[in-house]
């Protein structure tokens, strides 16, 4: 099982702000990677319809925006969904596909900036000036992987051995409201293998923890999903929001200790700032 069939993420696990990777890196996320999925998944708040959309200087790829598919009922599971184009690997910089481990499942470097990593690897993921202007002093991110062998910053990138995917991942702060911001870029070798979902994300929540979601616009006209996770009392709670740009997609999530319409409010300003 290599790194990038393990993405989901658990309810029961609320640690400090930016130890989620650090305690999730790991777990279970072999599910979304098989081609015939559970039947009867309900597909909830379906965005656009397929669109066709250059990816870099190479040919079109065809995707779908992001949905939220609600499988509890047989899995237990509330998956992000679709909005992925495949790039090519030759789209990206040498030193990302040197990246790539030899002897491992997955590897990972730090940067001083989301625009450093997004030079390093050749691939404009996102524009978003709210957030460049708010980097995080307070908390970093952290991935453990299996060897014992970690790394921890505020921008992170991780490459699997297949160079089927990458992950980035940053850390941000608006006041008292920490934010992490997640990237997710699929090549042409993960299309090539033929048993990828689509599923990129799943979350299991305990059955004390109230979720909710909606489809939202955004003021640049791109579709979103929002969802508010408020967990029982003494427990972070979350709003995440979920965008595609380019066929990439971009996870938002703001933690807060107190209930959602703060946390809700800050996302939706993110989601605004897109451009």
């Amino acid at each position: 099982m290599d790194r990038h069939e393990l993405n989901r993420m658990f309810d029961a696990l609320t640690p400090a702000p930016g130890r989620e990777e650090e305690l999730l890196d790991g777990l279970l996320r072999d599910s979304r990677r098989r081609k015939n999925p559970v039947k009867n998944w309900k597909r909830i708040a379906i965005g656009l319809a397929a669109a066709v959309l250059l990816v870099g200087t190479a040919a079109a790829a065809h995707y779908a925006s992001i949905s939220i598919v609600d499988s509890r009922e047989e899995t237990g599971d509330i998956w992000l969904a679709g909005g992925i184009a495949y790039y090519p690997v030759d789209e990206l910089s040498e030193e990302a596909k040197a990246l790539a481990p030899k002897d491992a499942l997955s590897a990972g470097k730090v940067f001083e900036s989301w625009q450093e990593l997004e030079d390093f690897l050749g691939i404009d993921l996102m524009n978003n000036p709210l957030l460049d202007k708010s980097p995080a002093k307070r908390y970093s991110i952290m991935h453990t992987f299996q060897d014992g062998r970690s790394v921890k910053g505020h921008f992170v990138l991780m490459a699997d051995s297949e160079l089927t995917s990458f992950e980035a991942n940053g850390c941000y702060e608006i006041g008292e409201l920490d934010i992490n911001v997640d990237a997710y870029l699929y090549t042409d070798k993960m299309e090539q293998l033929g048993t990828f979902t689509e599923n990129f994300i799943g979350y299991v929540f305990s059955d004390d923890t109230q979720v909710s979601w909606e489809g939202y616009t955004t003021a640049g006209g791109v579709e979103a999903q929002v969802m508010e996770i408020q967990r029982p009392e003494g427990v972070r709670n979350s709003a995440v929001g979920a965008v595609s740009f380019n066929g990439i997609p971009v996870v938002v999530r703001v933690h807060t200790e107190g209930n959602t319409q703060e946390a809700r409010q800050v996302l939706l300003q993110i989601l605004d700032s897109f451009q």
